[in-house]
C-alpha cells in the first residue's frame, strides 16, 4: 500500500504544479442531497482547476479523499504518475468506437491490461460494492454515459472476503459519491476506493467501456 500512497502523493503534487502555472477561479459543483439516487444517501461532490487550454480535474468525496475524474483529452496531465499508468492513458486515446468489440487485451503483459466492455447501465438494486488491492482501475466511456458510486473502503461491512485470484472483494451498498461519466470521461479508481460501476445516470445507456487494469 505504500506504492499507492506514493502515488497519491504524485497526483496531488503533479496538480498542484500545473495549477500554478496559471491561477483561476475554481469550476463550479453540486452537491446532491441523502437518499437522491435509489435511496441511497450519496454526495455528488466536483472541482476542478481551468489552467488556460487544459482543466485538471479533481473529486473530492466526503471526508477529504481526492480522486482523478477528466476527459481523455487531458489525459496526458497525468501520465507522470507512473510508468504503467502512461501506458493505461496512452491507450485509451488509441481505441475507436467503431467496431469496438468485447475482448481483453494485453498493453504490457499483466502489468497493464485492457478489458473492453458492452452493457446497458442499470440501477443500484442488488448491486455490490467491488474493491481490489492488486491493481488500480483505469475506467473509460468511450461512448455512452453512465454513473459509478464510489466510497472509501475503510468503513463498509464485507459481503464476500477478498479473493486474491480475481483480485476483489465485495461490500454491502451503502453511502457513497455518485462521479458521472459521459462519452471520452475517464475516473482512476485505487484500492481503497470501493465502487459500483455501470449504474444509469437519469436513465438506461449503451455503454462501450474500457477498464484499464493497472499493477501497482
Amino acid at each position: 500500500m505504500g506504492s499507492v500512497s506514493r502515488l497519491l502523493r504524485k497526483i496531488h503534487t503533479g496538480v498542484s504544479r500545473v495549477d500554478s502555472k496559471r491561477p483561476a477561479p475554481a469550476c463550479s459543483g453540486t452537491r446532491g442531497s441523502p437518499g437522491a439516487s435509489g435511496g441511497i444517501g450519496n454526495q455528488t461532490l466536483y472541482s476542478g482547476r481551468s489552467t488556460g487550454r487544459r482543466a485538471v480535474r479533481i473529486l473530492t468525496r466526503p471526508g477529504g479523499r481526492r480522486m482523478i475524474k477528466d476527459s481523455v483529452s487531458n489525459a496526458g496531465l497525468y501520465r507522470s504518475i507512473s510508468y504503467r499508468m502512461a501506458r493505461a492513458l496512452d491507450y485509451l486515446g488509441s481505441v475507436n468506437a467503431q467496431g469496438f468489440a468485447e475482448e481483453t487485451v494485453e498493453i504490457d503483459g499483466q502489468d497493464v491490461y485492457a478489458m473492453h466492455q458492452l452493457y446497458t447501465t442499470k440501477g443500484p438494486d442488488g448491486r455490490l460494492y467491488e474493491s481490489h488491492r492488486e491493481y488500480v482501475d483505469v475506467q473509460f466511456v468511450l461512448e455512452g454515459s453512465e454513473t459509478i458510486r464510489v466510497v472509501d473502503v475503510g468503513g463498509l461491512t464485507v459481503a464476500t472476503e477478498y479473493n486474491p485470484e480475481n483480485d476483489a472483494a465485495l461490500y454491502d451498498l451503502a453511502g457513497g459519491t455518485d462521479v458521472k461519466l459521459e462519452s471520452g470521461d475517464f475516473v482512476v479508481l485505487f484500492p481503497h476506493d470501493a465502487h459500483v460501476p455501470q449504474l444509469m445516470s437519469s436513465e438506461p445507456s449503451d455503454v462501450k467501456k474500457i477498464v484499464v487494469k493497472v499493477r501497482v
